[in-house]
């Protein structure tokens, strides 16, 4: 048994060595050669075969950034040189040398760069590696820069765009790549930088003609994007370029519905980042009263925002006292009501959380002789009730709220 125990791997190592080498043909060593940058490997390998896929070997040095390596596999020495122009001296007598090697100049074959392997073109491996140098050496090659990953339908604009790889987006766009090409959601570029934080990209994108109003499957614009994830310089920039203040998804939902939603919950963004969009919106127009398609105005789904009570106050002035804006005098009466009838709120939430069948805490604490409980000085330093003392009941389980409330629905 022994003997089994120490031959049992050494068996399964062997056997798996030798299966992984029946296994690996020669498109997958030339494919590791290349992303190792390892030249002479590849030349190697190319002169040993010259019917070998060059796919993997593309998008492997790609990744990595491997120019030398693509300099061979553009242009590889095993198909420099057609055959046909090598034999067209035979039968019809000899040729000098200055006409073979014109001929053979003229006959090079490059590589079609414009390839799949492992669902990426070397085009889009280099551009979602980061390799502008990579990048442009395929574009010089003929890579296209329409062709879109066929699972999200994503070109290599709106992945640099994603990114917010301003110096790759700007090479894109120079070489024909298209402003409104759209992913599977009915992305733009422009609406991909919006969602992505990237201002600059943004920037740059409005300046080359990109469609500002352009929106997605749900209607959403760059606006509304920029908005929904708390974006101040893009939300100033997009409005500063000239974006509908007024605009609705097809939910009904408008700017400052938008920014009052839950992504603090997800990118940590505060209340005060959201009370300084408020009041950029509203400086350029926004309509605080707007209803989405469920009937509530941003200030009423701003209940939801951590720390959201001054954004909630702010989008209610001049709604509760009659005008837009309201006066000075109006707003600070307006305030000092809200904040009365919440503090009235969180009293009367503490009341029914500690006092479930209606006693108030003063009812509670100077009832009779006979129902109030007697701590002793050790209990009454630690806070914890005797033993056999009444418990509160828990009432974390009967407080509901509708689904449709929560800022997270959309999700």
């Amino acid at each position: 048994m022994d003997i089994v125990k120490v031959l049992a791997p050494i068996a399964i190592k062997e056997a798996t060595n030798y299966l992984s080498k029946r296994s690996t043909s020669p498109s997958t060593e030339l494919a590791v050669a290349a992303g190792k940058g390892d030249t002479s490997a590849v030349k190697t390998i190319l002169s040993q075969d010259d019917r070998i896929d060059l796919a993997p070997a593309l998008v492997a040095a790609s990744t990595a950034g491997k120019l030398d390596v693509l300099d061979i596999l553009i242009e590889p020495p095993r198909r420099r040189y057609s055959s046909h122009s090598k034999s067209r001296g035979k039968g019809k007598g000899k040729r000098n040398h200055e006409d073979e090697d014109s001929e053979e100049e003229k006959s090079v074959i490059r590589t079609d760069v414009n390839v799949w392997s492992s669902n990426l073109t070397p085009l889009i491996a280099a551009v979602q590696t980061h390799h502008l140098k990579t990048t442009e050496l395929l574009l010089d090659a003929g890579a296209d820069p329409s062709l879109a990953l066929k699972s999200t339908s994503e070109t290599p604009l709106h992945i640099a765009c994603r990114m917010g790889d301003l110096p790759i987006v700007k090479l894109l766009v120079q070489n024909s790549a298209s402003l409104s090409a759209r992913d599977a959601h009915l992305n733009t570029p422009l609406l991909v930088a919006a969602r992505w934080r990237h201002p600059s990209v943004i920037e740059y994108l409005l300046e080359q003609g990109a469609d500002i109003e352009a929106t997605d499957a749900k209607g959403s614009t760059a606006l509304l994007l920029a908005c929904r994830h708390a974006c101040v310089e893009a939300v100033k920039l997009l409005l500063n370029s000239g974006a509908d203040v007024r605009v609705r998804d097809v939910r009904g939902r408008g700017p400052l519905h938008r920014v009052v939603e839950g992504v603090d919950f997800i990118e940590g963004v505060g209340a005060g980042v959201k009370e300084e969009l408020v009041r950029v919106l509203l400086e350029k127009g926004a309509d605080r009263r707007a209803r989405d398609g469920e009937g509530r105005t941003a200030g009423e789904r701003a209940g939801w925002l951590r720390g959201g009570d001054r954004v909630a106050r702010l989008l209610s002035e001049g709604v509760r006292s009659g005008s837009a804006s309201g006066s000075a005098n109006g707003g600070r009466r307006s305030h000092d009501g809200l904040r009365d009838r919440e503090r009235d709120r969180d009293r009367e939430r503490r009341d029914k959380r500690y006092n479930p069948y209606g006693r108030t805490e003063g009812s509670h604490h100077h009832s009779s002789r006979e129902g109030r409980h007697r701590h002793s000085p050790r209990e009454r330093e630690s806070g914890s009730p005797a033993i056999g003392s009444p418990r509160r009941p828990d009432l974390h389980r009967s407080v509901h709220r509708s689904r449709t409330d929560s800022p997270l629905a959309d999700w």
